[in-house]
């Protein structure tokens, strides 16, 4: 992929300027695929490097995924179709004109300008690898290779759809805290912002002398409401900067997901998800007819969680030194002894791929029960975090109410 600027002349003589990333990295494809569509190409050239590498992260930054269900329909659909003999351009457009995505839909537009202008299946896969998992490209490149494309393309189908599994499973864990935590931080924004400072202006005309906790919550709410642009802003430009950093810096995603790896509950969900991650892409890398060495290499890169992919790169070394992989996962603490003897079992009966499988399904199934755990976990201890709070507003603002009645109790008596 390149970002291209070219001047061209249309059918109708009418001289035009273009722009856009295009599935090429010269321009000599650029040129002969618009050529194909009617236009004369004047003058083209490509993105400088320096150029491009900037326009890499903003690319990068803004890259959305294909959502699963989606990205599962269309290479099912791609295979079927493949196994009835028809031209993978058409099968491929008619694909994308199935599919409810209309960026799905773009992307195959690239994919089949791509082979039109002479590209194999792969690598115009691969010029949307940002997109595409990793493992999928591997896939249909051994399909590719071996003549069974519609094979591949129905056996990534399956492989997504089960990892993706992983996923939602993980997000459930994660769900119910977020929304909690969000609506509290909204609850006390708009009571720090108009509650308070409406039941402020009343004590004051009332001349009441304030406890310490009313007075301190007061002061914090005229300081957020006076300068509440600025804690927007500073809030916005916080989240940016932590996703700027997490993206692309791997020494700060490293960092903080290390801190989620050693929370109580949290870590735990981590590593059963990236264990059973390691052994679903092993299991079907394998499969697939890539050697292990190749195999550890595929699955660093496209593993999220920065120890798991440390740790796989070493193993990866080991193993190249002649080394078994259990020997090596032995070394690495991030993996249990249990997964390490498994694996053993699976090298030394030649059975590793099924061995692998298993150890996926069963961390699937122990992840299942840690999230019906965490979400039963998570609850009250929401509730009580959200309720905490409420009661010290309520407390710190309806105290001085609650002095008045008991001195015009003690006139009365």
């Amino acid at each position: 992929m390149a970002t291209f600027i070219y001047k061209s002349i249309h059918d109708d003589s009418q001289v035009c300027w273009g722009a856009g990333r295009y599935p090429f990295n010269d321009v000599e494809s650029l040129n002969n695929f618009l050529e194909r569509s009617g236009q004369t190409i004047v003058h083209s050239f490509v993105m400088p490097v320096p150029v491009e590498s900037v326009l890499s992260v903003y690319y990068r930054l803004r890259a959305k995924k294909i959502p699963s269900d989606d990205l599962v329909e269309y290479l099912r659909n791609t295979g079927i179709m493949l196994k009835t003999g028809v031209p993978f351009v058409e099968v491929i457009k008619e694909a994308a004109d199935a599919s409810d995505s209309n960026f799905l839909r773009h992307i195959s537009r690239g994919i089949a300008m791509a082979i039109e202008s002479g590209l194999g299946v792969h690598a115009a896969l691969c010029r949307y690898e940002d997109v595409f998992p990793v493992q999928m490209l591997h896939i249909i490149r051994i399909g590719e290779e071996s003549s069974k494309l519609d094979q591949a393309f129905l056996s990534a189908a399956e492989h997504v759809k089960r990892v993706s599994m992983i996923s939602v499973d993980v997000k459930k864990a994660l769900l119910y805290p977020v929304i909690s935590m969000f609506a509290a931080v909204l609850a006390s924004l708009f009571w720090l912002y108009y509650t308070i400072p409406a039941m402020s202006d009343l004590y004051r005309q009332m001349g009441l002398a304030l406890p310490p906790i009313t007075l301190t919550l007061l002061g914090f709410a005229d300081l957020f409401r006076l300068n509440s642009g600025k804690v927007l802003f500073f809030l916005i430009s916080l989240i940016v900067i932590i996703r700027l950093l997490y993206v692309c810096n791997g020494h700060c995603r490293f960092a903080w997901q290390n801190v989620v790896m050693h929370l109580p509950v949290f870590g735990k969900v981590t590593k059963h998800a990236c264990i059973a991650y390691f052994s679903e892409y092993f299991s079907m890398l394998l499969r697939a007819g890539v050697d292990p060495h190749k195999a550890l290499g595929i699955i660093s890169d496209a593993m999220d969680n920065e120890a798991f992919k440390r740790a796989i790169l070493k193993i990866q070394e080991g193993v190249a030194s002649g080394n078994s992989i259990s020997s090596e996962m032995q070394r690495q603490k991030l993996f249990p002894g249990m997964v390490c003897r498994i694996v053993r079992t699976g090298e030394q009966t030649g059975t590793l791929s099924q061995q692998l499988d298993f150890i996926a399904n069963e961390y699937v199934s122990r992840l299942a029960n840690l999230i019906g755990k965490v979400k039963a976990l998570v609850e009250p201890i929401a509730i009580v975090i959200v309720g905490v709070l409420m009661i010290v507003i309520v407390i710190a603002m309806f105290f001085p109410v609650y002095n008045i009645i008991l001195q015009m109790s003690g006139v009365d008596g």
